[in-house]
C-alpha cells in the first residue's frame, strides 16, 4: 500500500483527500504546514508528498527547496496542488523539483490521484 504525506491547511480539503485516498487503497499522512516535513518523510518514509503552497509557519517553496536540499528526502517525488495560477510559480516549483503542479480549481480529485499513481513506487 503506498504511503501518501499531504501536506495542507485547508482542514475541509485535507478531510476530502483522506476519504479519496483511502478509499483509492493509499496510506494517508497529514501535516497542516512546511515545519517538520522534512523529519516526517525521514521517519514515514512515504512514496509521495502532496504539498500545497500557502500556509501558515512555513510555506510550499521553503518546504519544497527543504526536501530537495536535503539527502534523505531529496527523491521523494513531490506533486504541488495549489490555488496559485501563476506561471512564475509553477516556473520556481518546477524547477526546485517538483514533478508536478496542480491548480486546485482546474483539477479533479480523480486527477489529482492519478497523478499520485503515477509517481507511487
Amino acid at each position: 500500500m503506498a504511503k501518501v504525506l499531504l501536506v495542507e491547511d485547508d482542514k475541509f480539503l485535507v478531510r476530502v483527500f483522506e476519504v479519496k485516498l483511502k478509499k483509492e487503497g493509499f496510506q494517508t499522512l497529514f501535516m497542516e504546514n512546511g515545519v517538520g516535513v522534512e523529519e516526517a518523510v525521514k521517519k514515514e518514509k512515504p512514496d509521495v508528498i502532496v504539498l500545497d503552497l500557502v500556509m501558515p509557519a512555513r510555506d510550499g517553496f521553503e518546504t519544497l527547496n527543504g526536501l530537495k536540499a536535503d539527502s534523505q528526502t531529496k527523491n521523494v517525488p513531490v506533486i504541488v496542488v495549489t490555488a496559485l495560477n501563476s506561471p512564475e510559480d509553477r516556473k520556481i516549483c518546477l524547477d526546485a523539483g517538483a514533478k508536478e503542479y496542480l491548480v486546485k480549481d482546474a483539477v479533479t480529485m480523480e486527477e489529482i490521484v492519478g497523478v499520485i499513481r503515477k509517481y507511487a513506487r
